[in-house]
């Protein structure tokens, strides 16, 4: 929360800090599997090189998740939102609480059960693009709406 930590004016509380979920590194972690069992387990002679290219690009996609985790911060402080997204080029987002209209959140099925998420800020004359796989969308919802 380096960021976070850095623009929370004085006497401003954050209320609640929010994550990308964990479910970011699944689909690297299918390619892996993948490459793997395709390496392994089949006859074909280009099978090896199959597999090995699907694991690096698995171990090239759990870096990626990890650092798009690790560097995304999502804070609601009593005043307002404020979301960080980036390592090396920086997108940025704060919205005042009272500019606040409504706060949308979209969950799949599989969201539902792992508890995952969109979500999407929606101000006065202004909205955001949704921040997607956010781990436990509902508590930040509850966090904007106190």
């Amino acid at each position: 929360m380096n960021y976070v930590n850095r623009v929370v004016q004085p006497g401003e509380n954050i209320r609640h800090i929010g994550r990308l979920s964990p479910i970011i590194f699944f689909r690297p972690a299918l390619l892996i599997l993948g490459g793997f069992f395709i390496g392994t387990a089949t006859t074909n002679e280009a099978a090896p090189a199959i597999g090995l290219i699907l694991i690096l690009l698995g171990i090239i996609g759990l870096i990626r998740a990890w650092v798009k985790r690790s560097t995304t911060e999502i804070a609601v402080t009593d005043s307002r939102v404020i979301v960080k997204v980036g390592l090396l080029s920086r997108r940025t987002m704060e919205m005042n609480m009272n500019k606040v209209e409504s706060v949308i959140v979209d969950q799949s099925i599989l969201g539902r059960m792992f508890n995952f998420g969109s979500i999407a800020l929606r101000g006065s004359g202004s909205g955001i693009e949704p921040i997607q796989n956010i781990s436990q969308p509902l508590e930040l919802r509850a966090a904007i709406g106190r």
